[in-house]
C-alpha cells in the first residue's frame, strides 16, 4: 500500500465497507454526500502514523493512496531462527544475528 511517496507493506486480513453519508459546509450551505466506508483489518500493528483527509464532495485532487494486490510465498513457516546480536528498531535496513 502507497501512502503519499512512502510505501507501507502490510498484510490485510479481512476487508468490510459501508456506505456512510457525510455532511460538508462549502461557506454557505450545507451538502449531504455518500462515500464508500472501508474497514481493514490488519495481521499486525502499524509502526507509522498516517493522517488521513476529511471526505469532500466531488472527486478528490489526487491519489492519496493506492493498495496494490500481491501474493506472498507461505509466511507461516520458519526455516529456522537465530538471536539477535544487536538491539533493532523499526525502521532498520540491516540486523546482525550471533551466527
Amino acid at each position: 500500500m502507497c501512502f503519499g511517496n512512502s510505501q507501507v507493506e502490510i498484510r490485510i486480513t479481512a476487508v468490510d465497507y459501508s456506505v456512510e453519508t457525510f455532511t460538508f459546509n462549502d461557506g454557505q450551505k450545507y451538502v449531504d454526500f455518500d462515500r464508500r466506508k472501508v474497514e481493514m483489518e490488519i495481521s499486525a500493528p502499524l509502526v507509522t502514523t498516517f493522517v488521513g483527509a476529511p471526505p469532500v464532495p466531488g472527486e478528490p485532487e489526487e491519489e492519496t493512496s493506492r493498495i496494490q494486490e500481491t501474493q506472498i510465498a507461505d509466511t507461516s513457516r520458519y526455516y529456522g531462527i537465530q538471536p539477535m546480536s544487536a538491539n533493532i528498531t523499526a525502521g532498520d535496513l540491516t540486523v546482525k544475528a550471533k551466527s
